[in-house]
């Protein structure tokens, strides 16, 4: 969002490229790993804007991810709830139950 303070204090009047992104996300996850070698890494997107059917936030944290060929870093987005605001506490619940879920039936060793 150009417009926007924090847009022009990171980036200027430039919006950055789809490479710049992918770049800068694998080199935040490189940073994590390095920090937890052994841990497996769930990059994830909450319900609101960025995972709007058709937008590229999926796309580039999946490219970013595919980059680094480490199986444990797997990537978990939460469908889009539409609501025009930050989620509340019911969809927060919502999202961690769902969270669990994925958790449990990809990871959990039983």
């Amino acid at each position: 969002m150009p417009a926007r303070e924090q847009f022009k204090a990171r980036f200027g009047i430039t919006k950055p490229f789809p490479e710049f992104l992918v770049n800068a996300y694998a080199s935040f996850l490189k940073s994590i790993r390095s920090k937890y070698c052994r841990a497996t890494i769930i990059c994830s997107l909450g319900n609101m804007d960025a995972t709007t059917k058709g937008l590229v936030w999926p796309g580039y944290i999946e490219t970013a991810v595919a980059s680094l060929k480490d199986k444990k870093i797997v990537t978990h987005f939460f469908p889009y709830k539409n609501s025009g605001n930050h989620p509340k506490v019911i969809d927060q619940k919502a999202m961690a139950n769902a969270l669990i879920q994925f958790i449990e039936t990809n990871y959990w060793k039983k």
